[in-house]
């Protein structure tokens, strides 16, 4: 055991579930929203999709904290579930909002909901984003008004289905981010070598599944315990800050979507910004750290890139990877590098070209216009180094 909860947490996980390097960062996403939620000067709620494909060990990994108590565990939500609107057959209101506050909801697999219709995903995902901010009111005919406070922390494990429904609710005020598994693609041989682990693992899954809860649910009460008893607020340097404000913006504005086809303005990033910054600190907490350093930047960095749309990532991959010259390129040719269709291209260009991601150059002697990022954003994203290197937050404590 090392005097970082972080490290142990990590250690944990890995001799059990053997994951890649890459997707470290869902556990250390997982422990910050924890830390955050528990912390009673963190005002910004934590919200997160954990993003992969089925069986890569997004499950595995939440549900760990099954049966803790500051945790309460669905899993998925229906149209009352939040807010019932009627009283159970004690005369008492059983709506699962009224027990979330300081908490953290864990969602296992939000996959489930969206396969319904799309107005009551719609319906849920505002409530949601209604509570977010830690106070909601509702009235029915059965009950007549009511209200409730809470602040609360949301994991939800979801696969890539997720990106669909993003791509058209992005104009709404998205209050989630997200952290991706499975990022690096596996060969053959390692897909295989990881089912034979999986297999091999299925003898004793009871046991390393009760020592894996105790380990982590150990480490995170004792985090909740600290952020409760020392209030530890670690420190973020400018030129920290400067580059978190950043990275809030630019995704802020590379997230919003054009609404039936006509661009609007991009949000503000404030709220964004509030965020990272409490996951910085949050993680730096579970290092057992008082200053936000460069490794807690890069999972930042990390999360940003994972909070894009699958297909608005590789389009701006794509365009940064041209260079500081910037050449241009056709929607056709877009398509074809970043495996995305053409009509999906040109609605998000719409957009980019609005809110001056990118310029459009007049259509040459093939008749076809060609985007390329405007110089300000290739700029910026050089300067944040969004979109350079893996992301991968390695050093801990101890």
């Amino acid at each position: 055991m090392t005097d970082s909860p972080l490290q142990n947490i990590r250690d944990g996980y890995q001799q059990r579930l053997r994951l890649k390097d890459d997707d470290i960062a869902a556990i250390d996403v997982y422990t910050a929203v924890l830390v955050s939620t528990f912390h009673p000067k963190f005002t910004e709620p934590l919200w997160f999709y954990v993003i992969g494909p089925p069986s890569c060990g997004k499950t595995e990994i939440i549900r760990t904290m099954e049966g803790y108590e500051h945790v309460e565990f669905v899993d998925s939500l229906t149209e009352n579930s939040l807010t019932s609107g009627m009283n159970d057959e004690n005369d008492e209101d059983p709506s699962l909002l009224n027990r979330l506050d300081k908490k953290v909801l864990i969602l296992k697999d939000l996959t489930d909901l969206l396969k319904h219709d799309p107005k009551l995903v719609d319906k849920i995902m505002g409530d949601l984003r209604a509570m977010f901010d830690g106070y909601y009111c509702k009235a029915s005919g059965k009950v007549g008004l009511r209200q409730y406070w809470a602040h609360f922390g949301i994991i939800a494990a979801v696969t890539d289905m997720i990106d669909i429904h993003s791509e058209s609710h992005r104009q709404l005020g998205e209050r989630f981010m997200s952290v991706r598994m499975n990022r690096v693609p596996m060969t053959f041989l390692q897909r295989r070598a990881f089912a034979r682990h999986i297999f091999d693992s299925m003898a004793d899954k009871d046991v390393w599944r009760a020592k894996l809860r105790a380990t982590v649910s150990g480490e995170i009460e004792k985090l909740r315990e600290k952020c409760i008893r020392e209030l530890p607020i670690p420190e973020v340097d400018e030129k920290c800050l400067h580059i978190i404000i950043v990275l809030a913006d630019i995704l802020a504005i590379l997230r919003t979507s054009a609404v039936a086809g006509v661009a609007v303005e991009p949000e503000l990033a404030s709220r964004i910004t509030q965020q990272l910054v409490e996951l910085a600190r949050s993680r730096a907490i579970s290092d057992n750290r008082d200053t936000v350093d460069k490794e807690d930047l890069q999972l930042v960095r990390r999360v940003v890139l994972d909070t894009l749309p699958i297909s608005r990532r590789r389009v701006v991959q794509v365009m940064y990877n041209r260079g500081p010259l910037r050449s241009a390129m056709s929607l056709v040719q877009l398509s074809n590098l970043c495996r995305v269709k053409p009509g999906l291209l040109k609605e998000i260009m719409v957009q980019y070209f609005h809110s001056k991601v990118v310029e459009i150059e007049p259509a040459g002697e093939a008749g076809s216009e060609l985007y390329r990022l405007t110089e300000e954003t290739y700029n910026l994203m050089k300067e944040c180094k969004l979109l350079e290197g893996v992301h991968i937050p390695k050093k801990l404590k101890g």
